[in-house]
Parts: C-alpha cells; sequence; structure tokens
C-alpha cells in the first residue's frame, strides 16, 4: 500500500531510530560519511518532511480489538502522541478507560437525561466479540492433547 510509513514515524517519534547517511550520491555521501567517522565528528542533524499520502488513504480497516489495543498504548504514552489534548481525545473516541480518561456508567435514560448526556450510538461504538479468538480456542486444544500426552499411562 502506496502512502507514509506509519510505522517508522511511531518509532521516530521513540528516539530509537537513528538516521544513517542519505546516500543520494553514493559514492560522495558515503566517502563523506567514512571521512566524518575517522575525525570523530559528533555533530549529527535531522533532515525529514512528513508528505501527504497520494490518495489520501488512511490505510486498511483493521479490526476493533486491534484498533483499540493500538490507541490504548497510544493514550498511555506521551512518547507516542505528546499534547494530553490529543490522549484523551483519543482515549474517548474509542471508549478506553486509561490514566488520561474516565468512565461514566449510567443504567437508565433517566439518568442520561439527568446529566445532559446521550447514550452511545451502538454502530458507532467499537464491536468486542462474544466469543473466544479461534487463536484461543486452538491453544487450548493444543494445551490439552500436550498435557494428554504426556501423562504417564499405568497399567
Amino acid at each position: 500500500m502506496s502512502g507514509p510509513n506509519r510505522l517508522a514515524e511511531a518509532i521516530y517519534q521513540t528516539g530509537c531510530l537513528h538516521r544513517g547517511p542519505s546516500l543520494a550520491s553514493p559514492e560522495s555521501d558515503f566517502s563523506r560519511f567514512l571521512g566524518d567517522l575517522t575525525k570523530g565528528r559528533t555533530e549529527t542533524g535531522w533532515n525529514w518532511k512528513r508528505r501527504a499520502s497520494a490518495d489520501q488513504s488512511s490505510g486498511q480497516r483493521v479490526w476493533d480489538q486491534l484498533a483499540r489495543l493500538w490507541a490504548s498504548r497510544a493514550a498511555e504514552s506521551p512518547d507516542m502522541i505528546p499534547s494530553a489534548t490529543a490522549r484523551t481525545e483519543l482515549a474517548a473516541h474509542y471508549q478506553l478507560v486509561t490514566p488520561v480518561s474516565g468512565a461514566v456508567v449510567l443504567e437508565t435514560q433517566q439518568q442520561y437525561d439527568d446529566h445532559g448526556l446521550t447514550p452511545a450510538d451502538g454502530s458507532a461504538t467499537p464491536q468486542i466479540p462474544s466469543v473466544p479468538e479461534p487463536s484461543t480456542g486452538l491453544l487450548v486444544i493444543l494445551t490439552t492433547s500436550v498435557a494428554l500426552m504426556r501423562r504417564k499411562r499405568t497399567l
């Protein structure tokens, strides 16, 4: 899929990603880079631009739980999203309870009316499955079969 590399952008924000030589002209850039290393040059600099994606697509739609997992980590980490307001809005959008957001539990329409709130639209809320994932069922089956195979048989 064409577009910006969001993973690299997220890694860059954590400070774990370091940039090497650009190698636009490999012969001169690489020799200059090696020369700087031998001279003990410690100066580093960043030259990068953020471009909008060509087709303005935001990527592929993912499963709600995966999106909520990402949102939970992003809302709790100031390294991923520096603005506390943006983290709070992200947590509210995905209906998460995090250190920067809270939850209001109202049960009746009267409680909603008393506080001037409206119930969340069921089609807009993330869909969480009520049955275990296939991987969970597979794990249970495999664990049970391994336990049965390892069981000592007595005659």
